[in-house]
This record gives C-alpha cells, structure tokens and sequence, in this order.
C-alpha cells in the first residue's frame, strides 16, 4: 500500500488488518451529495458521521487513513478530486492526498511530521452524531451505490472498514421519502414494511437501507428514524 503526499514524501505500509473481506457493519457512516458546479465539473459534499448502528462504538476508539471514491486495484472514479481547502483541517486531518496500490482514491493525509517523527492522525469522535465535512469537486457524477470508503487505520479497539458504499444524498432528495413520490407520509413507511419482509420494492429502493449488505434490525431502525426525522 502506498499513501503519498504530492511533492513531499510517501508512506509504504504493510497492514495486517487489511487482509479480508469487506466490513459488513460498522459505526461509521459516509454521507455525499452531488451538485453542478461551475466548468462542467461537479461539486461533492461528504460527511463521515459516528452514526453507532451496529452498537460497537465505545469512547476512545479512532479511525484514521480514511479513502473516499476508493477502488481496489483500479482507478478511483473521482481520481480528479480536488478538495476544497476552506474546510481543512478536517478533524485532525490537516489536508488532501491520496492513496494508490490496492486501495485507490483521494485521501485525507494520514499524519505529519513532528520534531522529524511521523505522527499518524486519528479521528477520535466523543459523542454519537459527531461527523467529518469536507467539499470539493471532480468531472465524475458517481451514482448512487458507486462511492465506496475506507478506513484503514484504527485504535481503541475500533475496527478497520474497507469498501463500504457511501449513502447518497442530494439537495432534492429525500432518504426518508422512500416511494419518491416527494412526499413523507404513511405510504413510505408501509412500502418500507413491505419492502423489509421481502415483498416488491419501489424501483431503485432496496431494503438494506443503512448499505451495509445485510437486511436486518439496523436497517428498519435506521429508516424509522429517518422518517421521524422528515425532510
């Protein structure tokens, strides 16, 4: 695995914990939308929350390389990502970079020098709720179900995430509208029931709401909340 940082230095890392398939639950959840931006370029808004979902969050833990638009062994599809510095540091990661090797995509920079050591950076979230934002823009609309993150570093106990798919939300998009018809009433939450117990789904709509390749509790927990949320 190679993590560069343009013009400056590059990390080779050897990580045990990599090894393995693909995190099926975690407590982390990456959020982006997508809107037009000026040049025939598209503006990207992305969130990584402490959402606790699967319940094995405990305060202390940290999570750090984070890659977002990753691809294994390919080009990722936003490899023209330029991050918008006005949101730097993001948490304790002080600017954008990217990974190359097996995991590809931009990257926030895993650490920096002190004192000539290199120090990694961990995001150590204290509460449920507390989210990383960070924008910027690429000439790649990836759709929903395309953008995939991870983190490949952690502490705490905390676990190492590959691949996972990031939840698209867009400004006229609304998660809690479940049948798209614009509206958030009865009739998303029964199509939602009827979608979770294996009857037909809305088209586009899947009951792995949370995108975590399980249908399960999480899932029917997540989208209650949602629609109690509204839009």
């Amino acid at each position: 695995m190679l993590f560069c940082r343009a013009g400056r230095w590059c990390v080779v890392a050897g990580l045990a914990a990599i090894a393995g398939g693909v995190a099926s639950a975690q407590p982390l959840e990456m959020t982006y939308s997508v809107s037009d931006a000026d040049g025939g370029l598209y503006r990207y808004e992305f969130a990584l929350t402490l959402t606790n979902s699967d319940g094995s969050w405990v305060p202390g833990q940290g999570f750090g390389w984070v890659i977002f638009g990753d691809r294994q062994q390919d080009i990722s599809p936003i490899n023209d990502f330029v991050g918008d510095p006005s949101y730097l540091p993001v948490g304790p990661f002080e600017c954008y970079s990217g990974s190359g090797g097996f995991h590809n995509g931009p990257t926030f920079c895993i650490g920096r020098f002190v004192n000539d050591q290199f120090e990694l950076a961990y995001w150590v979230p204290e509460s449920v709720g507390e989210s990383l934002v960070w924008a910027g823009t690429s000439s790649v609309d990836v759709p929903e179900g395309e953008m995939l993150w991870s983190n490949l570093l952690a502490i705490g106990g905390a676990g190492v995430n590959e691949f996972i798919v990031a939840r698209r939300i867009d400004d006229d998009g609304c998660a809690a509208d479940f049948n798209g018809d614009g509206f958030v009433d009865f009739f998303d939450f029964q199509d939602y029931v009827d979608c979770f117990e294996g009857f037909a789904c809305p088209d586009g709509a899947s009951a792995d709401f949370n995108d975590d390749g399980f249908v399960d509790f999480f899932d029917f927990q997540d989208f209650v909340d949602e629609f109690d949320a509204g839009c």
